[in-house]
């Protein structure tokens, strides 16, 4: 991930957000137009569990954006979260949190 920021040229902190209890966020990117969350799973079906993270961060910081990425086939949303399959994000990271204004 560090990697495609720097590649891309996007001018955001990374960082990795956990609860004591345990619950998990692998990246979180900050910056100036930029507040995400972004869980990364192999899975190819999404469970509830999969996104129990990114809903706990989304509680707490409501103005971020939230990501699964995973092997799913196609773009899908569930609530305010967005699943993305691994290969489309990753073409599109740039103008993800840039043009977007995320």
């Amino acid at each position: 991930m560090l990697a495609l920021r720097d590649y891309n040229g996007l001018n955001v902190d990374l960082r990795y957000w956990r609860t004591s209890s345990g619950a998990e966020v692998d990246f979180v990117l900050y910056g100036e137009k930029t507040f995400a969350a972004i869980e990364v799973k192999r899975t190819r079906r999404v469970k509830n569990s999969d996104l129990s993270g990114l809903k706990l961060f989304k509680k707490d910081y409501p103005e971020a954006k939230g990501f699964l990425v995973c092997g799913t086939e196609r773009r899908e949303y569930v609530d305010d979260i967005e699943i993305w399959p691994i290969e489309e994000f990753l073409q599109n990271l740039s103008s993800l949190f840039v043009d977007a204004g995320c």
